[in-house]
């Protein structure tokens, strides 16, 4: 039996919740890092900016550099898991909808499997996000994603070890899309 990770398909999950073209910030919980300084780089640039690669490394870098803050080994880079991702970021873009499921009903897990990740017998996750101009940069986005419960347990979850980060790239916006992975179950 195949087993996921339920956060990626509960409806309530919201990959970055968004007020206004702001990323919202929860009650009780610190405001987005302004200074956006980090051992990784510009993680406060636009995605636009930065450029494709860039924000992936970036992105990857802030990951881990969460999961070190709490005691966590580092995700590995998956290339089959960077394909499924980007794959969701343009495609997400280029028909304007934002969802973890495509419009046909294709489930991040059956992306993951089709580009080649063994995700029918894996833990796996998905965290997407979408922001504009500086809320496109890769600290707003994981500043967003720390700060909503189901996508901080995706990003600290210790079974999930490889990640895939893909990231759409469109004038003034950017959408993200983070898929992750773990060892086949027993």
């Amino acid at each position: 039996m195949h087993q996921k990770i339920v956060l990626v398909t509960l409806a309530v999950v919201l990959a970055v919740a968004l007020v206004g073209g702001r990323a919202l910030t929860l009650p009780g919980s610190a405001p987005a890092t302004s200074s956006k300084t980090s051992p990784c780089g510009p993680v406060g640039e636009p995605a636009e900016k930065l450029g494709l690669a860039r924000t992936r490394a970036l992105t990857l870098c802030l990951l881990n550099e969460e999961r070190a803050r709490h005691g966590l080994p580092g995700l590995r880079h998956d290339r089959r898991l960077e394909v499924s991702s980007q794959g969701h970021s343009n495609d997400m873009a280029r028909r304007e909808y934002f969802e973890h499921h495509t419009p046909e009903g294709v489930e991040p897990y059956q992306r993951m499997l089709a580009a080649g990740y063994p995700a029918n017998n894996a833990y796996t996750a998905e965290n997407i996000a979408w922001g504009e101009g500086s809320e496109s940069s890769p600290a707003e986005i994981m500043d967003s994603w720390m700060h909503s419960p189901p996508h901080r347990d995706a990003i600290l979850h210790p079974g999930l070890v490889d990640v895939g980060v893909g990231v759409a790239i469109a004038p003034g916006a950017a959408t993200y899309a983070t898929n992750f992975g773990g060892p086949p179950l027993r």
